[in-house]
């Protein structure tokens, strides 16, 4: 309830540390703080050092100071303890955090094909005034945080209807996913050369330049491939802002955006930088191809989720449509360009426009496909990690029974997940601590709607994945939350504190 409080921890000494040093604990509380009448989780991450005592002898010790609704616990708690993180979410604070989370997605997995692209485009602006940089650095911009405001829009019209949404929550509609698809795939059949954009745009920049279309749309193409990323401190900011009123969900997406295109503004206004960059010529040609292949590698990884999402026969369908629309920019490019008459190109321009349209209409996938999931105890190939299926139930019995569990939350459409997946967590050092310890492994499979796991995730301060959580065993609800971007030593760390932390209350009891 709301008031003042204090936590304390009475702590038995089971060695003797003689003239050592003194030695230091951690952990986190978690406890709900109300406040206005608004309830919310807090995890609050503590130090203390412990003196020195004889074996067996027990001390209590004040580890977090006074707590009120008002007044989060300050640095230098008594007994020697600190805390690292606030007890209570500061607005400030999660607006850097998601300043810096944006900054942070540019180097993220899902944007790199956008991102190089847009390298293309700066090569092409070194020939271009420093006026035309400029403003083609603010269109970009534009593009970016016009992508997130109508992104925020979308999550409170939802959330107004009582929808429970999170961070990438589009990419669980097959539809999206396949007009995405679809989109990258005729982007890339541009830049292979299949088809050039000849009708006129909002304005031309640069005889030889691009318009300033391009630069807004690759704005709005970068915020569409960073949403199913999360990155370092965007996570906590984007669980802040799905919890809040409509003005702090606008602020806080707001600034993701002003994150993610502050790179490209800086340089807009800082034209000396395009010295450094080599001078357009007829490598471009080659390495346009190169970022129209590498589209098409976006194109496998989106038709992998449409696989997860609807199964061999939704990828049957959205394969026959990128066929239609294949035929269809070759119809354009072929008929269509400036060489041609006015009426043969625009019959070419509305031919391809129908078989596009209409292909759409008959083939884009929109039915999900039955999950499928492996049971538990089912057998699983020599070597590979035994996954469950996520459920809070299992998390509790697995725990209460005396095991380690390590929860993760992934989605097909999560790049960051994959690399995680494939850099960390199915590596043989991490899979040799999991039999080590005997912990039990499950999967939440966030790549559909889940409430269930949206809820989890809300309530341990997430608005998306990936999302890792340790719980010790005998303590199913102290779940310890690992940071988005992991590494072997966080997550063996993490299992083994666990385990030791659960074997050690075992033996006190």
């Amino acid at each position: 309830k709301t008031g003042d409080s204090e936590i304390a921890a009475t702590l038995k000494a089971r060695t003797y540390p003689g003239e050592a040093a003194d030695e230091k604990i951690g952990g986190v509380f978690q406890f709900n703080l109300t406040q206005n009448g608004e309830t919310k989780p807090v995890s609050v991450e503590y130090y203390i050092s412990l003196p020195r005592v004889a074996e067996g002898a027990e001390v209590e010790m004040i580890v977090l100071p006074a707590v009120t609704a008002s007044q989060p616990p300050a640095s230098g708690a008594a007994g020697g303890g600190y805390l690292t993180t606030p007890a209570t979410t500061s607005l400030g604070l999660m607006l850097l955090f998601a300043l810096v989370g944006g900054l942070i997605l540019n180097i993220m997995p899902c944007v790199l094909p956008v991102i190089s692209i847009k390298i293309l485009s700066l090569v092409k602006q070194t020939e271009m005034s420093a006026g035309e940089i400029r403003r083609h650095g603010l269109v970009y911009s534009a593009g970016v945080l016009a992508s997130f405001l109508a992104l925020a829009t979308l999550v409170v019209v939802l959330k107004s209807g009582g929808e429970a949404v999170g961070w990438g929550f589009q990419f669980q509609s097959p539809i999206f996913v396949s007009i995405l698809a679809a989109i990258v795939f005729t982007f890339g059949l541009s830049l292979l050369g299949v088809y050039e954009i000849t009708a006129p745009t909002v304005k031309t920049a640069h005889e030889d330049g691009e318009s300033y279309s391009a630069s807004f749309n690759n704005g709005v193409f970068a915020t569409v491939l960073a949403t199913p990323c999360t990155a370092p401190f965007l996570g906590a900011s984007l669980g802040f802002a799905f919890t809040q009123p409509a003005a702090v969900t606008y602020l806080i997406f707001t600034t993701v955006g002003l994150g993610l295109a502050l790179p490209f503004l800086i340089l807009a206004f800082v034209p000396g930088w395009t010295r450094f960059l080599p001078k357009p010529g007829n490598w471009m040609v080659t390495f346009k191809v190169l970022m129209g292949f590498l589209l098409m590698a976006t194109v496998v990884w989106l038709m992998d989720i449409i696989g997860k999402q609807t199964g061999i026969a939704g990828v049957t369908r959205m394969l026959g449509y990128l066929g239609l629309l294949g035929f269809a920019s070759w119809v354009y490019g072929h008929w269509g360009n400036i060489m041609r008459g006015t009426r043969t190109r625009w019959i070419a321009t509305i031919a391809a426009a129908w078989i596009a349209l209409a292909g759409g209409f008959a083939l884009v996938p929109t039915t999900l496909a039955a999950p499928s999931t492996m049971a538990a105890g089912e057998d699983v190939p020599e070597g590979e990690i035994a996954w469950e299926p996520f459920s809070e139930a299992r998390v509790a019995e697995l725990a209460e029974g005396g095991q380690t569990v390590f929860v993760d939350f992934t989605a097909a459409w999560c790049l960051t997940c994959k690399v995680n997946e494939k850099a960390v967590i199915n590596t043989d050092p991490v899979k040799a601590v999991l039999d080590e310890l005997n912990v039990a492994t499950l999967k939440g499979d966030w790549t559909n709607k889940d409430p269930a796991i949206t809820d989890f995730l809300r309530r341990h301060g997430r608005a998306g994945v990936p999302m890792y959580v340790v719980i010790p065993a005998g303590r199913p609800d102290d779940a310890r939350v690992l940071p988005e971007v992991i590494t072997k030593d966080i997550v063996i760390n993490a299992l083994r504190n666990a385990h030791n932390g659960a074997m050690a209350s075992a033996e006190a009891m």
